[in-house]
């Protein structure tokens, strides 16, 4: 049976706390209890996706809202490409702990969880620009209460 999200952190936040506990003590036993922590974190993250947005890692290929809308193109990577993947916009800001999803019906979905509202974005003009959607739902996974998400999803014709 694997843990649910709840539980998974509710034993990240109490592995983090125990390693707090041995800061000045015992520095060995902080890392590797920070190490299990950032773990579990990785856990509750994925199985937050899961059973709250019915997503499921995709660890292959280039995070792009091109990809998202179904485009084909050529990722060119740090050069004077509107790619996603190449740029993040120029808005930093907005493309934190982002990651690559797949949805239930297997689409491709992009997800960031920036630890403020994005109001300075026009995401309205992104998802038009590249024929996807986004939505932002009540609870970021990354970091409850910390963290905003965004789901961006191919636009429904």
């Amino acid at each position: 049976m694997t843990a649910t999200y709840a539980d998974l952190q509710a034993e990240r936040w109490r592995l983090y706390n125990e390693a707090e506990q041995y800061r000045e003590t015992d520095p060995r036993r902080r890392d590797r209890l920070q190490h299990q922590g950032a773990e579990t974190h990785w856990e509750a993250w994925e199985a937050g996706m899961r059973e709250l947005y019915g997503l499921r890692p995709n660890k292959r290929g280039a995070i792009c809202l091109w990809r998202v809308a179904g485009v084909r193109h050529i990722h060119t990577y740090g050069t004077s490409s509107d790619c996603l993947a190449d740029t993040r916009h120029g808005h930093d800001h907005l493309w934190d702990h982002v990651a690559l999803w797949r949805g239930q019906d297997g689409e491709v979905v992009i997800t960031a969880e920036p630890y403020n509202e994005v109001e300075s974005v026009d995401l309205d003009a992104i998802c038009a620009k590249y024929g996807v959607r986004y939505e932002n739902p009540a609870e970021s996974p990354w970091y409850p209460s910390s963290t905003h998400l965004y789901i961006f999803r191919k636009a429904v014709a």
